[in-house]
């Protein structure tokens, strides 16, 4: 199974989770909605097989809650409350074959405090790494250390990380010299440490810094985007990716559109994508091991002069007006893995049996083009 760039989503004035994946960057899947609800942002992470999603209760108790899905797709019915209060959005990574998790102490101090789970059920006590912050913490592994980022805790925002070799004895903070306007994001990408932030102005950019050592940084890169909320990194297909919250007013009480941007090199970015999902807080991973259901390409132009296709027990016929002259038959695109083709014969009788790519995921499709010397083309859209 391909990997897949996964998105999680806050929808507002619901609370509810929105899930979404994607095997290309390009065609996202349909939503998986999750039967809980968040009063903050969420994070997502794979552990073990198994998609792992973390966030906070939706009431005044503020509580860290955990469930986990081995595709993506189905959800546990349930959650686990890891017996802590959050004043902030948590993060999740891997460190150690341990789910690790952060967040911001429940009261005024804000201190950054994490745990860890051998299995996603049984939680550590916090540890506290002394340091404070303004904003929701980050996590990564990177140089064989967790890494936190956060921002400063005081009027000046700048963002600030720290490390430790076993997720207990923690590093000072080194201020990577700039201020952000919301939580940064954290990732690992060409041998370096990466963060995500926005300007700590009206403008709300998107910026991008980098270190070889998680101690000298380099000077932000503007991505040309505006986001409202904090921005997610994640690393897929040999590319850096940011999401975020576009910057403009909802259209509706769910919130504004998601987008995502990509970078071959974290200077140059493509320019935005919508996901397809409105939210208010977005976080970005990317796994191994979970069904991938595509989302339906938009239907592809009527053919030429009445010719058309239809698939009958592994076979595709043409339909209208086909001469007799072969047609090749190719698969253009789809879910799983593509057979090569071509397929050659008689499109009119008795159709040209093809090989399927259908793996058994809900939701596949797959397009085939069949054309001849003749001119003659049609395309085909098949759900598995």
């Amino acid at each position: 199974m391909p990997k897949s760039l996964a998105i999680a989503s806050l929808a507002e004035g619901y609370q509810w989770i929105d899930f979404k994946s994607t095997v290309d960057g390009s065609h996202w899947s349909q939503s998986s909605r999750l039967e809980q609800t968040s009063g903050k942002g969420c994070s997502i992470v794979e552990f073990q097989g198994k998609v792992w999603i973390a966030f906070i209760a939706n009431d005044s108790g503020n509580n860290v809650l955990v469930c986990s899905s081995p595709d993506g797709v189905n959800w546990s019915g349930g959650n686990t409350d890891i017996h802590q209060a959050a004043g902030s959005s948590p993060s999740l990574a891997v460190f150690n074959n341990r789910l690790w998790i952060a967040f911001t102490a429940n009261d005024s101090g804000n201190n950054v405090l994490v745990c860890y789970s051998d299995d996603g059920v049984t939680w550590s006590n916090d540890t506290d790494i002394h340091q404070a912050s303004g904003a929701a913490p980050s996590l990564t592994v990177f140089d064989g250390k967790l890494w936190a980022a956060f921002i400063a805790n005081e009027s000046g925002k700048n963002v600030l990380v720290c490390s430790s070799p076993d997720g207990v004895n923690w590093s000072n903070n080194t201020d990577i010299q700039q201020s952000s306007g919301a939580a940064p994001s954290l990732a690992v990408f060409a041998g370096k440490l990466w963060v995500a932030f926005t300007a700590n102005d009206s403008g709300n950019n998107v910026l991008v810094c980098s270190s070889l050592d998680g101690v000298h940084w380099s000077d932000n890169t503007d991505i040309k985007q505006a986001a409202s909320s904090a921005p997610s990194l994640a690393v897929f297909d040999n590319k850096l990716w940011v999401a975020f919250i576009a910057n403009n007013s909802p259209d509706n009480v769910q919130g504004a559109d998601v987008l995502v941007c990509s970078s071959p090199d974290g200077k140059d970015w493509s320019s935005n994508k919508d996901v397809g999902i409105p939210g208010t807080d977005v976080s970005l991973s990317v796994f191994d091991n979970f069904t991938f259901v595509p989302y339906p390409p938009p239907t592809p132009p009527p053919p030429p002069s009445g010719r058309s296709l239809v698939y009958r027990d592994g076979r595709v016929y043409g339909l209208g007006a086909w001469s007799t002259i072969p047609c090749s038959i190719v698969i253009t695109s789809g879910a799983g893995n593509l057979p090569a083709g071509p397929w050659i014969g008689d499109i009119n009788y008795p159709g040209i049996p093809i090989e399927s790519p259908c793996s058994g995921n809900p939701g596949e499709y797959f397009v085939v083009q069949a054309s001849n010397a003749a001119g003659e083309s049609a395309t085909l859209q098949i759900d598995c």
